[in-house]
């Protein structure tokens, strides 16, 4: 349903598209499956939209392909904390997880697992290194994180959690 909310940030703009998204009083031409989430889904169906082509394949492709950032994210924690082997063998293990191949490829549940797994790897690395960067990198992914589901909510908490049992 996300793309086709697309056509409606082309004709109205960006700023139209998150005023008119704010307002459960105009939800006209934004389907209601949507208007569940954070307005990112769409807005980043939009930018590839624009980048690509904009065809319903290259929003698939473009899909797809962001979704692999959270093998990065996983392969980069792994090997910061316990080496280059395990980093592989992390990444290779959540290739054959059916959740991941299931719903990564067939809904936009892998652009929205980008951002809160950037996240919580710099939230991890921050924590055992003690660096400012990292933690401020994890705050900035967890912001775009909540642009694009209400899920990451529960992050914060599960930081809190992690450090005081740390």
């Amino acid at each position: 349903e996300y793309i086709g909310a697309v056509p409606l940030v082309h004709e109205i703009g960006v700023k139209a598209f998150l005023q008119r998204y704010s307002n459960p009083g105009d939800v006209t031409g934004i389907p209601l499956h949507v208007m569940t989430h954070p307005p990112g889904g769409v807005l980043f169906l939009w930018l590839a939209s624009l980048l690509l082509g904009g065809s319903v394949w290259a929003a698939t492709l473009a899909t797809i392909l962001f979704t692999s950032l959270v093998l990065a994210a996983i392969g980069w924690l792994g090997a910061r904390w316990y080496g280059e082997s395990v980093g592989r063998c992390a990444m290779a293990l959540f290739l054959f997880v059916p959740n991941v191949i299931l719903y990564t490829t067939t809904s936009m549940d892998g652009p929205f697992a980008v951002f809160p797994a950037f996240s919580i790897a710099l939230y991890f690395v921050a924590l055992k290194e003690r660096n400012g960067w990292m933690a401020a990198g994890s705050g900035l992914a967890l912001g775009l994180a909540l642009f694009m589901t209400y899920s990451s909510t529960f992050i914060p908490l599960f930081f809190c959690v992690s450090v005081l049992l740390t």
